[in-house]
């Protein structure tokens, strides 16, 4: 077995850590921005007397409190 010189570990190392970063962008951070602006224009896109259900599973259906839109008259 033949042991790497030091420029040859470095330049392994360095692309192995780069393959990593780019593998976690593609795997964790594109696909979670995403849902993220998927979410936020669902959430724009809300109007009054729109039915809403929680992560809970409670429906209710949305209605303005003060200058925010929120779910109320739940079910």
């Amino acid at each position: 077995m033949q042991f790497l010189t030091t420029t040859e570990s470095y330049i392994s190392l360095f692309f192995t850590l780069a393959l990593m970063l780019v593998m976690l962008y593609f795997m964790i951070y594109r696909p979670q921005k995403k849902q993220e602006k998927k979410d936020a224009a669902m959430r724009s896109s809300l109007e009054i007397g729109d039915q809403v259900t929680t992560i809970g599973g409670v429906i209710g259906r949305g209605r303005y409190q003060g200058r925010h839109l929120c779910a109320g008259d739940w079910r």
